[in-house]
């Protein structure tokens, strides 16, 4: 699973920590799909992140062609997507509906109430460095056999997509020479979306983050990049 067949469809998003540049003139042909959001970060309010959200490969990459200061944005690719609306027994119980590798329709498949917004208007960002191979897939497992169900219990959980770092032409992203040594590490990032008002930080948050699978698995993470993250008023913008 860590290893999607990338195609030229493959859903992709786009994030940079500095503010959202216009779009120049795309291409009538350009998907329009495309939007814009910045969200500051409520544990460093100085810190602004912009999400494209939206693309596939293809329009990501024309798109990039396009942005000034384009090696600033982090390019990645779908992997898989979880998400229930609160109104299904699924929800309940604390599970999630899951859907693999899928499409841009899938995705957005149960925004509800926050229709306007290409994501949660809360978002928990957790990217993480990992050894590719077993380590990785050790991961994988976590997330997917844990770590997701306990999420989805935390009061306002919309939806969790995964995803998998890779260049701008598409090719595997991987941590470059580091002390004249390869470093064979892949970037994994993690976008869990809530509501407004929701559980971040109460006890179904801390109960996600305490269990012992994910105190072995976590042995294994070389590096991570969390935020708390709230969207700002005024700052989604339909682009085409």
């Amino acid at each position: 699973m860590l290893s999607p067949p990338i195609s030229t469809t493959s859903p992709t998003l786009l994030c940079t920590q500095s503010a959202a540049t216009l779009v120049p003139q795309l291409s009538p042909d350009f998907p329009q799909t495309l939007r814009i959001a910045q969200y500051k970060s409520q544990d460093q309010p100085e810190e602004r992140v912009t999400i494209y959200d939206g693309l596939t490969l293809s329009a990501s990459a024309q798109l990039l062609q396009t942005l000034s200061h384009a090696n600033d944005h982090e390019h990645f690719v779908l992997l898989t997507a979880r998400d229930t609306t609160t109104e299904s027994p699924l929800h309940i119980h604390g599970r999630a509906q899951v859907t693999e590798r899928p499409t841009l329709d899938d995705i957005r498949v149960s925004l509800n109430a926050t229709a306007s917004f290409p994501r949660g208007p809360a978002l928990l960002s957790v990217i993480m460095r990992v050894r590719s191979g077993a380590d990785a897939m050790e991961l994988d497992r976590w997330y997917e056999g844990e770590h997701i169900g306990l999420l989805a219990k935390i009061p306002g959980w919309k939806r969790t997509t995964r995803w998998i770092r890779i260049a701008a032409d598409g090719s595997a992203w991987k941590r470059g020479v580091v002390k004249n040594e390869i470093e064979d590490e892949i970037e994994l990032l993690a976008l869990h979306e809530f509501e407004a008002e929701n559980g971040l930080g109460g006890p179904e948050h801390l109960a996600a983050r305490s269990t012992e699978w994910r105190d072995r698995v976590w042995r294994v993470v070389k590096g991570t990049r969390r935020r708390v993250l709230e969207v700002e008023e005024g700052r989604l913008d339909d682009v085409i």
